[in-house]
């Protein structure tokens, strides 16, 4: 019944991912995966959702699911990079395999994902110094991409709008 909405929004959000521990057939769950492995461009969800992304992914592996559906699930959404830190992402890289890896995964924005480490979290500025207009905070184990860095500070996209934190509070993925 709710895989129909499911077809329009092609699955770029963590509560669609969320639907497929409601499912009891393997049946139902294969189509599900793959109504959220459409290949729309631009199909990537937000980071927040990849711990549930891998978390499926990890179950659809163990149960035998079509290996073709897994790949279009990961090529969509460009790997699950804030799965991680979870065990069930050793599941997806031993399915993957080192070989394969390039294949599935924009190797080059992920080597740009950083974590926000710092307990107080970190401070979002409009320019690179202490004394620059702070537009917003970063909570700690927030997921960022750094786009270029100014000295002790990378400029990041944070809620669409570009600015600077300080590097020392960030860790790279």
């Amino acid at each position: 019944m709710y895989l129909s909405a499911v077809l329009h929004t092609c699955g770029n959000t963590a509560e669609h991912f969320y639907r497929y521990w409601d499912l009891e057939s393997k049946a139902k769950k294969i189509k599900l995966l793959e109504v959220l492995g459409c290949n729309q461009p631009s199909n990537y969800a937000p980071r927040s959702a990849d711990p549930i992304i891998t978390r499926v992914l990890a179950d659809a592996l163990n149960n035998d699911v079509p290996s073709k559906t897994i790949k279009m699930v990961l090529t969509n959404y460009h790997c699950a990079y804030g799965g991680r830190n979870l065990t069930e992402y050793q599941t997806i890289k031993n399915f993957i395999t080192e070989q394969k890896y390039a294949e599935f995964c924009d190797i080059e924005r992920l080597q740009r994902i950083y974590i926000v480490k710092s307990k107080g979290g970190a401070v979002f500025r409009s320019a690179p110094s202490v004394s620059s207009e702070r537009l917003d905070a970063i909570a700690e184990g927030a997921f960022v991409e750094v786009e270029d860095s100014v000295g002790e500070w990378a400029k990041i996209k944070y809620a669409g709008v570009y600015g600077y934190v300080f590097k020392p509070l960030l860790s790279a993925y």
